[in-house]
């Protein structure tokens, strides 16, 4: 299996990740859209959010501009495109900083096995409330695919930290995701933590505006 490319560590190497979000940025690509509009539907608006192999930037850029509080991380940094650097085999370079809400989106699978469980602590650490996840499932073509995973491995692999599914969330992401992602997109609370739902209700009664016109005239609002 190739990993021209990426790193050991499962990181594009700079020159990839440089070429990829050149492209994003000059035309963002259509999962991410889909993506931005499944998101509404599960984390809570405003939340701030840790972007987890963010590559380009180009999903945090999106949700940053609908009024979410965003950090973007990659293994591999492009500060041009507002991405720092976070090697996931690693404790996060800021011990000190936590987030309500991390996404985690197509990345684990580029992460050798050997380091899976590393960046599962290591997310768990900073991320207190909720997660957004899908890794690319076993048999899916693409570069550095090193890790690919169930959806049920992904949550055993997540659930020692105290991580569960959020049933609803996840049925309501994948629906408005659509295409692929409607058999691997994950919504996950902490045990104990406040479930937003399919609204993304914060508990103080805040929702996302976008969420909220989609629920109220269907079909209607694209984004």
């Amino acid at each position: 299996m190739s990993r021209r490319g990426v790193t050991p560590t499962g990181a594009y190497s700079e020159d990839y990740a440089a070429s990829r979000a050149t492209a994003k940025a000059t035309k963002r690509h259509r999962r991410d859209e889909a993506l931005f509009r499944s998101l509404t539907s599960a984390i809570p608006f405003g939340a701030n959010i840790a972007d987890i192999g963010a590559g380009g930037g180009t999903l945090a850029a999106t949700l940053r501009e609908h009024g979410w509080s965003v950090d973007a991380w990659d293994g591999c940094p492009l500060p041009a495109f507002g991405v720092a650097k976070w090697d996931l085999t690693q404790p996060h370079p800021d011990r000190t900083r936590w987030y309500r809400w991390g996404l985690f989106i197509e990345v684990g699978e580029h992460v050798p096995e050997l380091h899976q469980q590393q960046l599962a602590k290591h997310i768990s650490q900073i991320v207190t409330e909720g997660l957004v996840i899908s890794y690319a499932t076993p048999g899916q073509p693409g570069r550095g695919h090193v890790s690919c995973k169930t959806p049920e491995e992904v949550l055993a692999l997540f659930a020692p930290h105290g991580w569960r599914m959020n049933e609803g969330a996840t049925n309501m992401a994948r629906h408005v995701a659509g295409g692929g992602w409607q058999k691997k997109l994950l919504v996950l609370n902490r045990k104990g933590a406040y479930e937003f739902g399919t609204l993304g209700h914060t508990t103080l009664g805040k929702v996302c505006p976008l969420a909220q016109a989609r629920h109220n005239h269907p079909g209607r609002h694209t984004g």
